[in-house]
């Protein structure tokens, strides 16, 4: 029950934050590996700058072909070496990786981008809540090693995304030959710092209605009723329903439904999770000893540590500071509060130290469930206190 509840809420927490740090994955120390579909040897040198996580690989079947995922870290940057054995339409690539990847996100910004018969690149710059800057590059080409398509997909930061092309492009090979093959990277920096006369595209294909959300119970821009338990959630301005996030509402059927709300400027969301208080969910003190654990700190990936927990007979808030995965602080209020009718609602507010006290006044002021503001255990003056600053 209890590796249950962690992986659900774990679940949850990481999906806002966007992808978290290698620190607590399981590496291998070889420099090279071989493809699976391919035999294709792709080789990271010896330097111990960077280093496969081969947990992380997959192998998808496609209609007709094989697509395989190598996963590597370089420092924190995450890498994906894609092969497959047909060749694929670059252009009609691109459009499919821009629409998979835009609803995760808040913001979805196209740099630039190419494709031509043979090869395609783009670079794209996203935000995560809350508001966390994220670059992604990728390159790719067909008919390499005869029927083979190979490309690289690079997630870092803006601070660190050239350092980690130039490693690419300095260090990995593909059986003998460069991984990366488009000889000049330079503009790439252009793009990145704003110099550049290349207009960015912001993509918002993928920006919802109120009616999109209904069937998950939506009923208006600033409310929303849990389809599995009738639980009424009110809000108003700065808290918005994100209707660009493809996981602002997450149903379990039965199980627990959640609502994710932000504020206007990005920089504070609010998570709301109804459960039947059955189990673990009938005791705060489980959940007090869970989110001040080592474990949790370790499993979230995001270095979390409690600042301070607190106790009563219906409601636990734990407290906690974090770091998203290049370091970006963060603080984090969990809680969970059990009603009279036997349901459990957590509460998950991240912000910024910054606005922190203001996410849970704002909180306590302008969301309401079923009429009243769910109670957290610490106000948001004594939440301003534990920093000390």
């Amino acid at each position: 029950m209890k590796t249950t509840h962690m992986i659900l809420v774990l679940t949850f927490f990481l999906s806002s934050l966007g992808t978290s740090s290698a620190a607590v994955m399981a590496q291998t120390s070889e420099s090279t590996y071989t493809s699976v579909i391919s035999e294709l040897v792709i080789d990271i040198g010896a330097s111990g700058e960077a280093a496969f996580y081969p947990q992380y690989n997959q192998v998808l079947e496609g209609d007709g072909y094989q697509e395989e995922h190598i996963a590597l870290y370089h420092g924190v940057s995450l890498i994906y070496i894609t092969i497959t054995d047909t060749p694929t339409s670059p252009a009609d690539r691109n459009e499919e990786a821009h629409a998979a990847q835009a609803p995760s996100v808040i913001s979805y910004t196209i740099l630039d981008e190419h494709a031509d018969e043979t090869s395609r690149w783009f670079l794209v710059s996203m935000r995560y809540l809350l508001d966390f800057p994220r670059i992604k590059y990728v390159e790719s080409y067909d008919a390499r090693f005869g029927q083979y398509s190979v490309g690289v997909t690079v997630y870092s930061s803006p601070a660190l995304i050239t350092d980690t092309i130039d490693w690419l492009v300095t260090d990995v090979t593909i059986d003998g030959e460069p991984l990366m093959m488009m000889g000049d990277y330079s503009h790439l920096e252009s793009l990145l710092d704003g110099t550049s006369d290349v207009t960015p595209t912001i993509y918002d294909d993928h920006a919802t209605t109120v009616l999109d959300w209904m069937r998950y119970g939506l009923i208006s821009r600033t409310q929303w009723e849990s389809p599995s338990f009738g639980t009424s959630v009110t809000w108003s301005d700065p808290w918005q329903f994100n209707f660009l996030r493809y996981s602002s509402i997450q149903i379990t059927a039965d199980q627990s439904d959640t609502i994710r709300l932000k504020t206007d400027d990005y920089q504070s969301q609010v998570s709301i999770r109804v459960e039947p208080a059955e189990g673990d969910n009938a005791d705060p003190q489980y959940w007090a000893d869970l989110w001040s654990s080592e474990e949790w700190g370790l499993a979230s990936g995001y270095n979390m540590t409690a600042i301070d927990a607190r106790v009563t007979e219906d409601t636990v808030t734990v407290v906690l500071n974090g770091s998203g995965s290049y370091g970006e602080p963060f603080v984090a209020v969990f809680s969970m509060y059990i009603d009279d009718n036997g349901m459990a609602y957590f509460v998950d507010i991240l912000s910024t130290r910054e606005h922190v006290v203001d996410a849970v006044q704002q909180y306590e002021d302008l969301i309401q469930v079923n009429g009243t503001p769910i109670p957290l255990a610490f106000t948001p003056e004594e939440i301003d206190a534990l920093f000390g600053d």
